[in-house]
């Protein structure tokens, strides 16, 4: 949609952040769906294993999609394809990686916003 930005500028969503900030929780929604269709392999013993062989490479390359990250889609492939490591949300973790929620990262942010604000104030 069109909205006008701090400027009073028509922003049609065309710029990086904007177009990042309207897809993160549709895409934490899908992260979420990712991950819990990996852990449903649990509530099949017999045939969890051969779900998680025909996964994977479909979850590493939705990840991959998601999130144009090599590394996580590789992670992805390796997690589902393992035995018993289902439980681990990795599309979930990407997505976190992706938008900073790790309280490390937080934390980074915060202290980055001030400096800024504070450069803005002299």
């Amino acid at each position: 949609g069109a909205t006008l930005n701090k400027f009073g500028v028509l922003r049609l969503g065309v710029d990086k952040k904007y177009r990042k900030e309207q897809t993160k929780w549709p895409k934490l929604a899908a992260s979420l769906v990712i991950d819990a269709i990996g852990m449903s392999s649990y509530a099949f013993p017999v045939i969890g294993e051969s779900e998680d062989a025909l996964w994977a490479p479909i979850s590493a390359a939705l990840i991959q999609l998601l999130y144009s990250n090599a590394w996580m889609s590789a992670l992805d492939l390796c997690e589902e394809g393992l035995p018993f490591t289902d439980f681990v949300p990795t599309a979930t973790v990407a997505w976190a990686i992706d938008y900073k929620m790790f309280p490390m990262q937080m934390l980074k942010n915060n202290k980055n916003k001030k400096k800024l604000e504070e450069k803005k104030d002299k």
